[in-house]
């Protein structure tokens, strides 16, 4: 309870906030945003099929911000399923969990899943290896998970807690009426860091 700042884990929403929302469900959107990030590049590069696409008319900036828009609706799309479920769960079992409720607690942790996708993503476009994407990923998913714990339970880590994404989704709820402004750091973020990789991705030689 002190870890995901959960008042009451004896109603239908806290017990979701503190063991759905704030633990099974950001660590299965992070790993299936990573997982798939790392594929579109650094995996196509590996098995030989980016050369065949940065052949095509399509400019390599082109390509991958298609790549980005791709995985960014993947995720948004089973952010979509989530939020589905939870409704329907609601109605069925008599969880009375709001509509705005469940879909601010879908949202923050679908920009989860997006901010360490479009990290994969970046790292595979700079390197063009998928096994060296997905380290970097979740190597800093993982650090990112660990001051968010124990800057939970620890005072003097507890300024820096606001540096980790799990902090900026996790805190405000999840499932809440309202979205804390923290978590538009998390698009932020990855937006910027696969901005970075855009001109890196432009100039390597992907023969090699």
């Amino acid at each position: 309870m002190e870890v995901f700042n959960v008042a009451d884990m004896s109603t239908p929403i806290g017990f979701l906030n503190a063991e759905v929302f704030s633990l099974m469900l950001p660590i299965m959107f992070v790993v299936y945003a990573i997982g798939r990030g790392a594929r579109l590049i650094g995996a196509e590069e590996e098995d030989g099929t980016m050369e065949v696409l940065a052949t095509t008319p399509i400019t390599r900036r082109a390509l991958l911000v298609g790549k980005a828009g791709g995985l960014v609706t993947g995720v948004a799309a089973l952010g979509a399923v989530l939020w589905a479920c939870t409704i329907l769960s609601s109605l069925l079992f008599g969880l009375n969990i709001g509509l705005l409720d469940s879909l601010n607690g879908v949202v923050a942790t679908t920009l989860l899943g997006i901010e360490f996708g479009l990290i994969s993503l970046a790292a595979g476009a700079a390197t063009g290896r998928r096994g060296l994407a997905v380290g970097i990923a979740s190597g800093l998913a993982g650090a990112s998970y660990v001051l968010y714990v124990a800057g939970q339970l620890l005072d003097s880590l507890k300024p820096y807690r606001k540096l980790s994404p799990f902090y900026q989704a996790i805190s405000g709820g999840p499932l809440a009426p309202s979205l804390p402004m923290m978590v538009v750091v998390m698009p932020v973020v990855g937006l910027a860091l696969f901005a970075a990789s855009i001109p890196v991705f432009d100039r390597r030689d992907l023969l090699l």
